[in-house]
C-alpha cells in the first residue's frame, strides 16, 4: 500500500511562535545599578592585571638566563648562564630584566668582535683586522686585552688561521673520502701545506700583531707571506678558533661582575666554565673521560667561590660539537686542538682539565693547550702550572690523576666491571 506524502504534509499542524511575555524593568535605583556595573568591571580589571603581573613575574632562586627574543645575532647559544635571582637588593623580576638586557648586549658584542670571516658596521673585529694588514687600527678594549693575554704567554696560536679554515672544512665533511683533502694524517700534500703555514705563523718576521698602546694595533705581514697568501687564496691570517670561547666567557663574566652580578656561573658547550663570585656557593662540574670507544661521566668536581675551569677533550660530548670533530670509519677522531708547531691535531690524553681561582679561562687555556697537543703528557710541565696555582686533572686507564690535595671529587663512575678511582700525584 502506497504512502500519500501530500496528505501527511497537509494534515501536519504548523509550529507557531509562542506569545512574547513583556516584563517591565524597574526604573528604581539607577545609581546603584551603575555602581554595581563599575564594581564588577573593576574586579575584572584587577583580576586581569593580577594575571598579567603573575605571567611576567620571575621567581627568585636559580634560573636560566636567556637573551632577549628581539636580540641581534649573538653567541648565547654557545653558553649556559645560570643565575641566583633575588639574592641582591633588587626584586627577582627587576633583576632578571636588567641582567637579560646586559647579557643580550654582551653576547652580541662578543659574536661580532671575535668573528673571523664576517665584518660588521663600525666594528674593527678579527675579520676587519685580517683585511687590513700593515695598517694601524683602533680596536675594542676587549680584543686588545685578548691580544695581550696571547702576547704575555708568547703564544702563536692566533696566527694559524689558514690551518683552522682547513679543519673547519674537515669537520664539515659528509664522507671519509672527502676528508683526505684536509687531513694531514692522510695526505702528505696537506701536511706539507700545514708545515708551510706553521713556518710563517711561528716567525714574527713574517707575521706579528703589534700592540701599540691605547687599544691601537698593527697586523704586520711580510711581503713574502702576503704574496704566498694571494697565490693560495686566503685572507684569514688571525683566528682564535678552539680557544675563542675562553676569551668570550672571560669577557662575559668580567662584564657581569663589573655590574655587580656575582651570584651565578657561565658554562660553554666546548668545555669552559666561570663562576661569577658567590663565595659561599658550592658549584659542581661534571668530569668526563674516554676509554677505548666509550665516554664516561668519570666524576663530579666540587668547587666553591670564584673559579675558572678549562676542559680539553679529543671527543665530542653534545650535538653542538658536530662541526668541531670528525670521526672516521676506523674510529679515529679529528678534533680542534692544534699543535702550533706543525698544525696537526694532537692530544697527549683523552681529557685534560685545568682550573684556577686567580687565573682567567684564557690564561689557563693558552698555557694548557701546548701541554695537551703533544704525543706524551708532561707531568713536569703540569707541575710548573701548579706553582702558578693552576691545577690539573687528567684521565688514563680508568684513573683520574689530580694535583691539588684539597680537591673534592665525588660520584666516581662505577658500573659493572668498570670503576674509576682518583689518585693524587
Amino acid at each position: 500500500m502506497g504512502v500519500n506524502v501530500s496528505r501527511m504534509v497537509g494534515n501536519r499542524t504548523p509550529d507557531s511562535p509562542k506569545p512574547v511575555q513583556k516584563i517591565a524593568l524597574s526604573e528604581c535605583f539607577p545609581k546603584w545599578r551603575l555602581c554595581a556595573v563599575i564594581f564588577f568591571v573593576a574586579i575584572g580589571a584587577l583580576a586581569f592585571a593580577y594575571s598579567l603581573m603573575a605571567y611576567f613575574r620571575v621567581d627568585s632562586g636559580w634560573q636560566a638566563i636567556e637573551v632577549s627574543s628581539s636580540a641581534q645575532t649573538n653567541c648565547s647559544s654557545e653558553f649556559s648562564f645560570q643565575y641566583n635571582l633575588g639574592a641582591g637588593q633588587l626584586s627577582s623580576t627587576a633583576e632578571h630584566k636588567a641582567i637579560v638586557a646586559l647579557y643580550t648586549q654582551l653576547t652580541v658584542n662578543a659574536h661580532q668582535l671575535f668573528h673571523p670571516t664576517q665584518t660588521f658596521d663600525g666594528v674593527h673585529n678579527i675579520c676587519f683586522i685580517n683585511a687590513h694588514p700593515n695598517e694601524i687600527i683602533d680596536v675594542d678594549p676587549v680584543l686588545y686585552r685578548a691580544f695581550e693575554v696571547l702576547q704575555r704567554h708568547k703564544s702563536r696560536l692566533l696566527y694559524l688561521g689558514p690551518i683552522y679554515a682547513e679543519y673547519e672544512n674537515l669537520f664539515s665533511c659528509k664522507d671519509d673520502s672527502e676528508t683526505v683533502s684536509y687531513d694531514p694524517y692522510q695526505s702528505s700534500e696537506v701536511a706539507q701545506y700545514f708545515a708551510q703555514i706553521a713556518a710563517f705563523a711561528n716567525n714574527p718576521s713574517d707575521i706579528n700583531l703589534e700592540l701599540l698602546g691605547d687599544n691601537s694595533i698593527r697586523l704586520y705581514i711580510s711581503d713574502n707571506y702576503l704574496a704566498y697568501a694571494q697565490e693560495i687564496g686566503f685572507v684569514r691570517f688571525l683566528d682564535f678558533f678552539s680557544i675563542k670561547n675562553a676569551f668570550v666567557i672571560d669577557y662575559l663574566a668580567d662584564s657581569l661582575i663589573a655590574h655587580q652580578y656575582t651570584e651565578g656561573h657561565l658554562t660553554s658547550y666546548d668545555g669552559f666554565m666561570r663562576t661569577l663570585g658567590g663565595n659561599q656557593t658550592v658549584y659542581t662540574y661534571q668530569l668526563y673521560d674516554r676509554n677505548e670507544q666509550h665516554i664516561y661521566p668519570a666524576a663530579v668536581m666540587q668547587c666553591q667561590g670564584p673559579i675558572c675551569i678549562v676542559s680539553l677533550r679529543n671527543y665530542p660530548l653534545n650535538s653542538m660539537e658536530q662541526f668541531r670533530y670528525y670521526e672516521l670509519a676506523n674510529k679515529e677522531i679529528r678534533f680542534p686542538y692544534i699543535d702550533s708547531v706543525d698544525g696537526w691535531c694532537k692530544s697527549a690524553v683523552h681529557t685534560l682539565t685545568g682550573y684556577a681561582k686567580q687565573s682567567s679561562c684564557s690564561d689557563i687555556v693558552v698555557q694548557l693547550l701546548p701541554i695537551y697537543t703533544t704525543e706524551n703528557l708532561s707531568e713536569s710541565q703540569l707541575a710548573l702550572l701548579r706553582e702558578n696555582d693552576i691545577y690539573t686533572i687528567y684521565g688514563k686507564d680508568y684513573v683520574l690523576y689530580y694535583n691539588e690535595a684539597s680537591l673534592v671529587l665525588t660520584d666516581l663512575y662505577q658500573k659493572g666491571d668498570t670503576a674509576y678511582r682518583a689518585v693524587l700525584w
